[in-house]
């Protein structure tokens, strides 16, 4: 396991690339932003990072308070956030890479699909900003099963990323080559 160390903005009250300064630090990992002593890590003066939800090979997720929605009284001001780690946040391929993911997933409106809403960059760091999705990661449910799911468990999520696929499959969405 590699310890993911992803980028935040600290200043809540100035964006950085508004100012011309860098008030960038490293170290966040998957205990998560909130509870920390500085302020809460913002994006775009907008985005507040509470928690990290997840993290894969070129970045992370974080479940986000969008300052938008409380601000219009949203009952449900949460979204999800994925930023570039450390190690992709200065290749131009991955900045490619992250907006494709975002380009191509923006035009799959599928309940077996998480809802894009955006691509944006905060400074250098882009992000993704995305439906937040409540409940059980499918690896923590097969962890949970470790001789197999029960066969009707089984059929109902297998049923969902079928669905899913198709989906994307017929609007002719596939993976990058």
């Amino acid at each position: 396991y590699r310890e993911d160390m992803t980028i935040m903005r600290d200043d809540m009250s100035v964006s950085a690339s508004s100012t011309g300064q860098d008030s960038w630090r490293s170290g966040v990992t998957t205990a998560g932003v909130a509870g920390e002593a500085d302020a809460p890590k913002v994006l775009k003066q907008r985005f507040v990072l509470e928690e990290q939800i997840g993290c894969g090979g070129m970045g992370s997720v974080f479940r986000a308070k969008d300052l938008r929605k409380v601000e219009a009284r949203d009952t449900q001001p949460f979204v999800a956030v994925k930023v570039l780690n450390n190690d992709f946040r200065h290749h131009p391929e991955a900045f490619i890479a992250l907006e494709r993911e975002a380009s191509k997933s923006q035009g799959l409106r599928h309940s077996n699909i998480v809802s894009i809403f955006d691509f944006d960059k905060d400074a250098d760091l882009p992000f993704i900003t995305m439906e937040l999705l409540e409940g059980d990661e499918l690896a923590d449910l097969l962890r949970a099963f470790p001789n197999g799911l029960p066969e009707e468990l089984a059929w109902k999520v297998i049923q969902g990323m079928v669905l899913g696929l198709g989906h994307a499959h017929i609007r002719r969405v596939h993976p990058a080559r």
